[in-house]
């Protein structure tokens, strides 16, 4: 199961090139990355001129072992997709995954200047487009940190893998239903049965997804209620 959702993820952002570069100016480490490109699925076949490892890349958001692991303690399947397949610089629903500039990632705690040492066990992958960080707990399970609400973590996906399947299942999703609908496509023009579709494969491998107040299941009611 693992394993073929993995093959999915890695044929759905459409493998682009190989390169070896570091991973940050102050970092003398070296590391190879696949530069994925972020329109692929939906521009497979078509004008690709404005995406592409030149313009916007898919990054891992560390390099082997000197940042990931070592440093972190996350799981070892986290810090190996990560480093190998990595997350994209920007995605639907208005979500952005950012390696920090140097250094290991950030905690929540440390990027928000918390003192009570609450947030210690999260580490910032991204953000919300509500400003709210999206992080990687101990666990290997993924959350965005209510900043409105005390910092309080609501789930997103129960590891990075199954992140970017059902990042990639979403994307799939809605630029089908902006194919059909042209300039004018709204989020209420997701088909009932399309939405449908995306419940029952978060259901068969991420469940807790589709629980009341995770960010899916929320994404999800908000189409539906924007439907006409």
């Amino acid at each position: 199961m693992r394993i073929r959702a993995l093959q999915t993820v890695r044929d759905g952002w459409s493998k682009m090139s190989h390169r070896t570069r570091q991973c940050s100016d102050s970092c003398r480490c070296q590391y190879s990355y696949e530069a994925l490109r972020i329109g692929a699925v939906a521009t497979r076949g078509a004008d690709v001129s404005s995406y592409g490892c030149k313009s916007r890349p898919w990054l891992p958001h560390m390099c082997l072992a000197r940042h990931i692991g070592i440093h972190h303690g996350l799981s070892t399947t986290a810090a190996a997709f990560l480093r190998d397949v990595g997350l994209p610089a920007s995605v639907a629903p208005f979500l952005d995954f950012r390696p920090p500039k140097s250094g290991p990632l950030p905690t929540v705690d440390q990027l928000w200047r918390l003192k009570d040492g609450k947030f210690g066990n999260f580490y910032v992958i991204g953000s919300n487009g509500s400003g709210d960080s999206i992080a990687i707990a101990l666990s290997g399970s993924v959350v965005y940190l209510n900043h409105d609400d005390g910092f309080r973590p609501c789930y997103i996906n129960k590891d990075v893998l199954a992140l970017s399947e059902t990042l990639l299942r979403f994307r799939e999703m809605i630029q089908e239903a902006a194919k059909r609908n042209g300039s004018t496509f709204v989020y209420g023009q997701v088909p009932r049965e399309a939405v449908d579709t995306m419940r029952e494969h978060l259901r068969s491998y991420d469940p807790t997804a589709l629980d009341e107040g995770a960010m899916w299941a929320d994404e999800l009611d908000e189409i539906d209620s924007e439907r006409t």
